[in-house]
């Protein structure tokens, strides 16, 4: 069970490439890869750095997303006050 869920968790965390839907992805591939780390006790020492890697990938994609939120919001607000 876990090897399954730890490539689904890779996977749906590269998800964050994917234009509109990236914090859906970011977020599920992220809750997946930390559920897949912690059930992945007995397994193999790939499988763990897999779950770390869905992890990460997630936080970057999130990081990403709201960066690029605040920039559009912020962006928009300063080009109407030089106006």
């Amino acid at each position: 069970m876990s090897k399954s869920l730890t490539i689904t968790a890779f996977i749906i965390s590269l998800g964050f490439m994917l234009p509109y839907v990236s914090p859906i992805f970011s977020l599920a591939g992220l809750i997946l890869g930390i559920i897949a780390l912690i059930k992945s006790k007995g397994d193999s020492k790939l499988l763990k750095t897999l779950a770390i890697v869905a992890i990460v990938i997630g936080v970057i994609g999130l990081i990403v997303f709201a960066l690029g939120f605040l920039r559009a919001i912020f962006g928009v607000a300063a080009a109407n006050i030089n106006k």
